[in-house]
């Protein structure tokens, strides 16, 4: 069960995948190489990448961590609205 770890590729399913994907990418990750991933993530019909200058671990503290969620609210905003017959809330109504 631990060694699963070694083989697993969740990208290599990424093709697949038909409903909108994020993916967050980190340009300076040592842990799962950017490179690969972006990769992976050009195969998903319906993927949007968002490009971060940060490393793996680094996303989750301070202003890359707000910047990585600001780009997330919005994808959850776009494709996944709270009441699915009206429009995503724009900025300015957000903060109304």
């Amino acid at each position: 069960m631990a060694l699963d770890v070694l083989t697993y590729r969740p990208g290599r399913a990424a093709a697949r995948v038909q409903c909108p994907i994020l993916f967050c990418i980190c340009q300076a990750d040592t842990v799962t190489p950017a490179d690969t991933t972006l990769r992976y993530a050009n195969t998903a019909p319906r993927g949007e990448v968002k490009l971060y200058p940060e490393g793996h671990f680094d996303i989750y503290l301070g202003d890359a961590f707000e910047r990585v969620l600001s780009d997330q609210i919005d994808f959850l905003h776009r494709h996944a609205p709270v009441n699915p017959t009206s429009p995503a809330p724009t900025q300015q109504q957000e903060t109304a």
